[in-house]
């Protein structure tokens, strides 16, 4: 599978904002208030799973599916899962959904590595869940 490529995000790191979450399980969360990227605004109460990606994934990247540089990825990733890429009148495809989780686990600090295994995971299995 080829890398994928990025388009270039310009951002300052001391100014990121973490989703404002609770957690409600081992793997369940729900936004305290609105999480906002690229125009798309996933509302306070959403419940989330984190990133349900394969655990060999997990074992690769050492990362978890609520881990701090997947979160806001898998938040905006999971809204647009849900509603099958409509969001307030504009489709998003399942390939945009996948390429915004991995945008925001670059800003958030997520290396290559992490990106590209994440990346491979949702685009070969994620078209189960897509509605």
């Amino acid at each position: 599978m080829t890398p994928l490529k990025l388009t270039t995000t310009k951002f300052i790191k001391t100014s990121l904002i973490y989703p404002d979450y609770i957690q409600l399980g081992k793997r369940r969360i729900k936004l305290q208030s609105d999480f906002t990227y690229n125009g798309i605004t996933v509302p306070k109460g959403f419940i989330c799973d984190g990133a349900s990606i394969p655990a060999i994934v997990w074992s690769i990247t050492g990362l978890h599916p609520l881990h701090h540089r997947i979160i806001a990825g898998a938040i905006i990733h999971d809204y647009l899962y849900r509603f099958g890429g409509l969001i307030s009148d504009k489709q998003y495809t399942r390939k945009e959904a996948d390429k915004m989780l991995v945008e925001l686990m670059k800003i958030y600090g997520a290396n290559f590595y992490q990106r590209q295994a994440v990346y491979w995971a949702v685009r070969s299995f994620g078209w189960r869940f897509w509605r």
